[in-house]
């Protein structure tokens, strides 16, 4: 249609791709084609959002449908939640406390203080001041939380309900239940996309994160938190595939029969009124509400994650969820090694070789307890790690 016919000034071509069906529109048609995810047997693509489109291929057959998630993905209705801007926590790492990364004035993550989740107390200050936490940083926290033990849903597991971070940020059971809801929508939408198509979650090797969370989340944390299956071996971090589908309809690289086309063969399922949804998310409400027990799903020991470079290349990252602290003033007992509860150090030739994934940090320090010489070089300088520095 010709822009003027509805009410713009300037005289052009609009183009209006087709949706999928009722509440699976465009945004689902961009994320199939720009994705590449026709070309592979088995994939599901997910652009994370209040609603969260789904998508899985399966041999020759594409289902979608549309999960009402709720806001807490994009950091709203948690209590010191916000959008992502600068000061927001998007991401935290490990550092002998826990580290928020906050988003500078470019959206840029930087290294904000090093506190104890437990008391909020500041072990080292970054250079970043925080005003809120995003829901990046809400799926970063809710990882953390579970793989350290501060979190059993429903509960946070210290006598206030809360875990702390810099600046006065707080986390409470409200906020953790309804993240909780919004990450159970999804799992169940992708749940049932996968009954739809007669195979389980797990025969899925390869999963796309669209749209700004999805893009910007670590995948890692996100597999734990529920919102990649567990056992997804390949992650594709592919941007905002509905503009990039917007520029290729403007620059002719895309035409409107073959969207359509895509619409056409793609079946739609209907969340809102799926009996197998229902089920689904009965059983994901009954885990993040009430604490429910479920048998665990297989988890990759291995994680590839490709992002998109936003010009139609790719880069592949190599994830390292281990931190090597050099040998100092240490004869080779490994004691702290047989001590360790988790099984997160070895010794190597030079170094010990500390697994993040597995170490509970600052609410355990029984390797410290076993070894009064261990130490870890910092920075540049060798410390010795004693509790009162953590």
């Amino acid at each position: 249609m010709n822009s003027k016919s509805i009410g713009l000034e300037t005289s052009c071509d609009v183009l209006i791709p087709p949706a999928i069906k009722a509440e699976v529109g465009a945004d689902a048609i961009a994320m199939i084609r720009k994705s590449g995810m026709l070309n592979k047997e088995y994939a599901l693509a997910t652009d994370y959002g209040t609603n969260a489109e789904i998508v899985l291929k399966a041999g020759n057959n594409l289902f979608a449908g549309s999960a009402a998630a709720g806001p807490a993905i994009e950091g709203q209705h948690i209590a010191f939640g916000m959008l992502a801007s600068q000061g927001a926590i998007a991401d935290m790492e490990y550092d002998w406390g826990w580290k928020a990364l906050v988003l500078d004035e470019t959206l840029a993550l930087q290294g904000g203080d090093t506190v104890d989740m437990t008391s909020g107390k500041v072990l080292r200050t970054g250079r970043m001041r925080a005003k809120g936490i995003t829901g990046t940083g809400v799926i970063a926290l809710i990882s953390t939380g579970l793989a350290s033990g501060y979190i059993s849903p429903p509960k946070i597991n210290m006598p206030s309900g809360k875990l702390y971070l810099q600046d006065g940020i707080e986390f409470t059971e409200a906020d953790l239940l309804e993240a909780g809801k919004a990450f159970g929508a999804i799992k169940a939408g992708q749940k049932t996309l996968a009954e739809h198509a007669g195979i389980a979650l797990g025969d899925i090797p390869a999963c796309y994160m669209a749209g700004a969370a999805g893009s910007c989340a670590d995948p890692v944390k996100a597999r734990d938190v529920g919102l990649i299956p567990a056992g997804t071996e390949l992650v594709y971090q592919i941007g905002n595939t509905s503009l990039g589908l917007a520029v290729d309809l403007v620059l002719g690289d895309a035409k409107l029969w073959e969207l359509q086309e895509i619409a056409d063969n793609t079946l739609h399922v209907a969340f809102s009124s799926s009996d197998i949804f229902k089920r689904n998310y009965i059983r994901e409400l009954a885990f993040w509400s009430e604490g429910a027990k479920y048998p665990e799903e297989r988890k990759s020991n291995a994680l590839k994650i490709v992002k998109s470079a936003g010009n139609g290349t790719q880069r592949q990252i190599a994830l390292d969820p281990t931190y090597h602290i050099p040998l100092q003033n240490c004869n080779a007992c490994v004691d702290c090694v047989k001590k360790c509860p988790e099984g997160a150090l070895e010794l190597k030739e030079r170094y010990f070789q500390l697994d993040l994934r597995k170490c509970q940090g600052v609410s355990c320090l029984i390797c410290e307890q076993a070894c009064k010489e261990f130490r870890l070089a910092e920075r540049g300088e060798v410390e010795t790690i004693t509790k009162s520095r953590i």
